[in-house]
């Protein structure tokens, strides 16, 4: 570059910063400040331009040298300016990418209540659906006839030991023993427990109705069964869920899914006051839905508060390494 050449660059360049400062003071006369320090400022540039001979001096490969000018400008001229500095650091960035999902009952906390032995169902004590229901909960009364004469046996052979006593024979002992042991087996193996065994003992009125309990807690989202309404042995009753973990499921396209791995975090987020939740990605769908031509992800997500219902829809973001660190520069910059 000729000497020419230069100073129209330079002379170019300090054009710019008066432009810059002008227009930045008539902003700045706009909020109610005065632009004659920047006018100051540029001055001084200018000054600094035509007074300071060249700082450094290099030499180009053709012999010829090539002048650097350097402007230095004071800490309050280059808050006057808006000039702001920032430090350089190693950072490991991060891949951010968004998804909409669905809320999904989990598949794993499914639990059926089926009736034990066939019947009528004589009363409902859960009669809708949504219904919570805690374990060992008392949900139906059924009438077995199967169960009323096996009762009616047990009581029986109690009273046939009890007549016996102990001065009769040995064998006649030991059978009257077997036979109340083999009538109090039959009754737990449909589901008797032994303090409902114990009140058939010791109640003088026969045992109608037998009541259900449940084995587990949750929400009932089936109910298959009315009142007066006659159940076979294992016929399902109930259908609970236990949404205390749900899972939320994403839909991603193929070159996201390159990025995440099970149990990876992911942020769930809703259309509600602190509707923000964490949670692990537990499974990847292995197959391709051949009509989105996106892939499964489901995160599995603890709800204790019933904060996430089933058919809800959600944002997740998943936040990716990128790798080693590398300088990076603030995005302001």
């Amino acid at each position: 570059m000729t000497k020419r050449e230069k100073q129209f660059v330079l002379t170019g360049m300090f054009l710019g910063l008066i432009v810059a400062a002008a227009l930045y003071g008539i902003g700045h006369r706009l909020h109610g400040h005065s632009a004659s320090e920047l006018n100051v400022v540029a001055a001084k540039l200018a000054e600094q331009s035509e007074a300071d001979p060249p700082s450094d001096v290099a030499e180009s490969g053709g012999g010829q040298t090539e002048t650097v000018s350097a402007v230095q400008l004071t800490e309050q001229e280059q808050q006057q300016v808006g000039v702001q500095t920032d430090e350089i650091q190693r950072r490991n960035l991060r891949r951010t990418f968004s998804a909409v999902a669905q809320v999904e009952q989990p598949e794993t906390e499914l639990a059926s209540i089926s009736a034990r032995v066939g019947g009528r169902i004589d009363k409902l004590f859960v009669d809708f659906t949504g219904q919570p229901v805690r374990r060992g909960q008392e949900i139906a009364l059924i009438y077995s006839p199967e169960i009323f004469s096996t009762a009616e046996e047990y009581k029986l052979a109690l009273e046939n030991r009890k007549r016996l006593g102990s001065a009769a024979e040995p064998q006649a002992t030991s059978n009257a023993e077997d036979l109340v042991e083999a009538s109090r087996r039959r009754l737990e193996l449909w589901g008797l427990t032994a303090q409902q065994i114990e009140e058939i003992a010791s109640s003088s009125k026969p045992q109608i109705d037998l009541p259900i309990y449940s084995p587990a807690s949750g929400i009932v989202t089936e109910r298959k069964v009315t009142e007066g309404q006659y159940v076979s042995a294992g016929e399902s009753l109930y259908t609970l869920s236990d949404l205390s973990t749900v899972w939320v499921k994403a839909e991603l396209y193929q070159p996201d899914v390159a990025s995440v791995r099970v149990g990876h975090a992911a942020e769930i987020t809703w259309d509600a006051p602190n509707g923000r939740i964490h949670g692990r990605i537990a499974f990847i769908d292995p197959m391709v839905n051949p009509q989105t031509r996106t892939i499964s992800v489901r995160i599995q997500v603890p709800n204790p508060q019933m904060r996430l219902r089933p058919g809800m829809f959600v944002q997740v973001s998943f936040a990716m390494p990128q790798g080693n660190e590398t300088l990076a520069v603030p995005r302001s910059a």
